[in-house]
């Protein structure tokens, strides 16, 4: 689709003029929402006979536009799309959008659609996300939004004008404050993650010298077991070694006992054999 700068979308079904509204409040045709001149940059293959069907200009992912023609949105994934054709809807006229039957029966869920406000001129965006399992191709010039006008008593609303670029510039920084994914996933688990686990700062401290006493606790507990039975193997090793000591020297005493007694008995055998002799 070529989209005609200014143009004015005008609608063939029909000859009539529009109806007065009265008191109560009436959904326009596409012939009135064509005479109103409501839509611009519009196309007739997206009238129907009391909606329009706005297509996708603009494709914003991460506050960038996206250059090609189409974008593949994973599942559980997030991009933000602008209308191709802007709005101008009168103090008398109340829009209401939503997304596309087609669309979410494939899973696409729009987050921000709803009520245009009586005196807003601009394009019209969405965030859009796949909650299904499969991939889903965003196309641009594709119609994703069914726009229904109700007219109505007039009002006191003041025009609010957002020109294209401006209005693409605005959704870009949303985009970009936005994450790609829905939930976020990664992030989501490690939050929550963190706040399972993290206490607050006085439980933290007292956590933290509760551990440390435990600590010197089981360090207390270890010597009272080894030291007494270190100590127990230290005084029985000294007393075998004096034992030993002892033993060693009864033993030199013995020999030199033993010595000594040799000797003397050398010494009588010695006498005996002197008296002996003739």
């Amino acid at each position: 689709m070529k989209c005609r700068s200014a143009s004015v979308f005008l609608s063939k079904r029909g000859t009539s003029a529009s109806s007065p509204i009265g008191s109560n409040p009436v959904i326009l045709t596409s012939q009135q929402i064509g005479q109103r001149a409501i839509v611009v940059n519009g196309s007739p293959a997206a009238q129907q006979h009391t909606t329009y069907n706005a297509t996708v200009g603009e494709i914003l992912l991460e506050g960038e536009a996206i250059t090609c023609t189409e974008y593949v949105l994973p599942p559980r994934g997030m991009v933000w799309v602008v209308s191709s054709e802007e709005f101008k809807l009168p103090p008398d006229v109340t829009g209401l959008a939503t997304l596309r039957t087609t669309w979410t029966h494939n899973g696409i869920l729009a987050l921000n659609v709803g009520v245009i406000d009586p005196g807003w001129h601009g394009p019209l965006a969405t965030a859009l996300v796949n909650f299904s399992e499969k991939t889903f191709t965003v196309r641009k010039s594709e119609q994703f939004l069914r726009v229904i006008f109700h007219a109505h008593n007039p009002t006191s609303a003041t025009t609010k004008r957002r020109d294209m670029k401006t209005y693409v510039t605005q959704i870009a920084d949303k985009s970009a404050r936005t994450a790609n994914t829905f939930l976020n996933i990664k992030a989501l688990g490690a939050e929550v993650v963190d706040q399972i686990l993290t206490l607050p700062r006085w439980l933290t401290r007292l956590t933290t010298w509760g551990i440390a006493f435990a600590v010197v606790a089981a360090i207390i507990g270890l010597l009272a077991i080894f030291v007494p039975v270190g100590y127990g193997i230290t005084t029985e090793w000294v007393s075998r070694e004096t034992q030993i000591e002892t033993l060693q020297r009864e033993v030199e005493l013995l020999k030199g006992r033993q010595v000594a007694t040799e000797r003397r008995l050398q010494s009588v055998s010695d006498r005996r054999a002197g008296s002996s002799r003739p």
